[in-house]
């Protein structure tokens, strides 16, 4: 059991290095656009009538973090002079811990004791986030921004006997060891798909994935 443990966890840093390393490069490069938006200016076509820069927006939207959230709510407001700010929240949807096969008075360490075999890792999250914009060309925005994350991990374990959790023996432990909470990093674009319209893509830290959403925007 403690080689598949540390077969997993190896696993998992990996990935998690890997999306690290697109975070990164998706918040330097918006700190890059935020701070010296004219680096870029005049680089892409500017042919819209509507121009982020000069007229102010309020929006609206759905957010994900793929592939670890997949619902979240985000606000953001332009100011005319191409200065904003966003907001989000993001909260898994399943509620393992309320499940009827969760086993709130077993450790992690009791059940690998048993033995039982492991069929299933899973973890929930909840995440609050807010940042600034920047208007670098009449369609496109960066944003910038750091936050707060809640992490809660669950192993899965079938019990062959089946005196554990449902008829096939498969129950839920909390994973003490990898639920955890710590600082948040975001960073990436927001366009201008209509009038109305804005898609939003980038990356984010922790958990570590990709930023995408789409805004309702309303021009003040």
């Amino acid at each position: 059991m403690q080689g598949i443990r540390c077969t997993s966890l190896r696993a998992e840093a990996e990935g998690w290095s890997s999306g690290l390393a697109g975070v990164v490069v998706a918040v330097v490069a918006g700190l890059t656009l935020l701070l010296f938006p004219s680096a870029v200016e005049g680089q892409v076509p500017t042919d819209t009538p509507y121009d982020l820069r000069t007229e102010g927006y309020v929006g609206m939207g759905y957010l994900a973090n793929v592939p670890n959230v997949g619902t979240g709510l985000s606000a953001f407001q332009l100011f005319g002079g191409g200065w904003g700010w966003f907001v989000d929240v993001k909260h898994s949807l399943d509620d393992r811990a309320d499940s009827e096969i969760f086993k709130a008075d077993m450790t992690l360490e009791e059940a690998e004791f048993l033995g039982h075999p492991r069929f299933a890792d899973e973890s929930e999250y909840t995440s609050v986030n807010v940042g600034a914009m920047r208007a670098f060309h009449p369609e496109i925005a960066v944003y910038v921004g750091a936050g707060y994350t809640s992490r809660t991990a669950f192993q899965g374990f079938r019990d062959p006997t089946g005196e554990l959790g449902d008829e096939g023996g498969h129950y839920f432990v909390e994973d003490d060891v990898e639920t955890r909470q710590g600082v948040n990093a975001v960073g990436g674009i927001v366009m201008q798909a209509g009038r109305n319209l804005f898609i939003r893509l980038g990356g984010e830290l922790f958990p570590a994935g990709a930023n995408a959403g789409v805004y309702l925007a309303l021009p003040r």
